[in-house]
């Protein structure tokens, strides 16, 4: 999902073996929610890829997050502060 790209009203996401991109490099409001916060995200060998504004701080919360096999997370090339997992 890239510029104001959202599923806020979604109670639930599944991915199979595929990318959930979330991509906020070029846009400059940093507290906007590409997923409701409190959906479960369900992932089977599939990647989460957020992307954080490029001049700027980004977060995006996320509900539970269920994963079998594969990575979890990727913070992309341009993560110079942190990414937080609760």
């Amino acid at each position: 999902m890239q510029e104001n790209g959202a599923l806020s009203l979604t109670s639930g996401l599944t991915d199979y073996y595929g990318t959930l991109n979330l991509d906020n490099s070029g846009n400059p409001i940093s507290d906007i929610s590409r997923i409701n916060a409190s959906a479960s995200i369900f992932l089977q060998g599939a990647t989460v890829v957020y992307t954080g504004y490029n001049a700027g701080s980004s977060a995006q919360s996320l509900g539970a997050v269920f994963a079998a096999a594969r990575r979890v997370c990727d913070h992309g090339p341009r993560a110079a502060l942190a990414v937080r997992l609760r």
